[in-house]
């Protein structure tokens, strides 16, 4: 596999430092270099340095070696202004960085993080420690485990159950399993929110046929999530993008510069790297009955009075005698019988 290929969304920004700078695509006759380099002179808090013209130049030409740490921010600013207040919640595969360390902003009972032993877990991930224990927010609890089988965790117990990024981790009949276990713990008003990459754009990004990170499974489009989702029994009440992929999206290749111009949210989610979705349980369908058939009743053919059955008789009668005349009159040989 080629090493653009594996430079997924989950690898850290150090880890594709190297090769990202030496495949810079600017030309370096078409921008003057830097003047000067932030890393260096770290004094001035961040909010200062977005409006120092120094700081957006050296930001846009370093956009490919720091995409990653863009579109993380992005996500953070997801999870700090559009999910819902819980007090219970389930973190699916947090061992990367649970909802906490992402910047979530309330309070909360109970945070269990769900995650393979490291021992289950691909390289990358084997080392990583989730951190547990009380915090300021709440207290934060480990369960390691497969996240098809959540059988520790009691049925309708949980307030939110995130999936931040580990979807595409999994197989198409995996995840139904995991919806499944994800309906089974979420109280009735509870909430199941998910985000993972959007293949519309990470198959700009990759160009070949691969996933943009060796270990995903799948890549959805939003339309295959979307109605995946809706099979799976949950009603989407708010989708999201996130890092409108405006300039990929208008060339057809990637630009790197999109994730450090568009770090954000959109509502356009086919154009974003990004999808995001909230979801409920769907109500149970209404049971509609049939209607009844309509009752068709007999209508009794007419009868006609005694009196008028007995004029219409003599009106017959005399209808053939006049008619014995009129014949016998213009056909003497013909006879009538009456």
């Amino acid at each position: 596999m080629s090493n653009t290929a594996t430079q997924g969304v989950d690898q850290t920004c150090e880890e594709l430092t190297a090769s990202a700078e030496a495949q810079q695509n600017v030309d370096s006759d078409d921008v003057f270099e830097p003047e000067w380099d932030f890393r260096k002179d770290q004094s001035k808090p961040i909010y200062i340095l977005n409006h120092d013209h120094r700081f957006v130049r050296w930001s846009a030409q370093q956009a490919k070696p720091t995409h990653l740490m863009n579109l993380h921010t992005a996500r953070c600013k997801l999870v700090a202004t559009h999910l819902p207040k819980a007090k219970v919640i389930v973190d699916l595969g947090g061992a990367n960085g649970s909802i906490f360390q992402m910047g979530y902003p309330y309070k909360f009972d109970n945070l269990t993080v769900v995650d393979l032993p490291p021992e289950d877990r691909c390289d990358m991930y084997k080392d990583r420690k989730i951190p547990a224990g009380n915090t300021h927010a709440g207290p934060i609890y480990t369960l390691f485990t497969n996240m098809t089988d959540l059988s520790a965790i009691p049925s309708q117990s949980v307030d939110l159950v995130w999936s931040g990024q580990s979807i595409e981790h999994i197989t198409e009949e995996q995840a139904s399993a995991v919806y499944k276990e994800v309906i089974r713990i979420l109280k009735p008003e509870g909430s199941f929110c998910l985000d993972t990459p959007n293949r519309l754009m990470t198959g700009i990004h990759i160009g070949t046929d691969e996933w943009i990170h060796p270990e995903h499974k799948l890549e959805y489009t939003p339309d295959h999530l979307q109605r995946n989702l809706r099979e799976a029994g949950f009603e989407i009440i708010d989708q999201l993008g996130v890092v409108e992929m405006i300039n990929t999206y208008r060339q057809g290749y990637i630009d790197y510069r999109d994730f450090y111009a568009n770090a954000g949210l959109s509502t356009l989610v086919d154009r974003c790297y990004i999808q995001y979705y909230h979801c409920k349980i769907a109500p149970p369908p209404v049971a509609v009955e049939p209607e009844p058939a309509p009752v068709v009743s007999e209508i009794p053919a007419p009868v006609a009075p005694p009196e008028t059955v007995s004029l219409f008789r003599k009106v017959l009668r005399k209808g053939k005698r006049v008619a014995k005349r009129i014949l016998g009159k213009t056909n003497p040989t013909h006879a009538v019988t009456g």
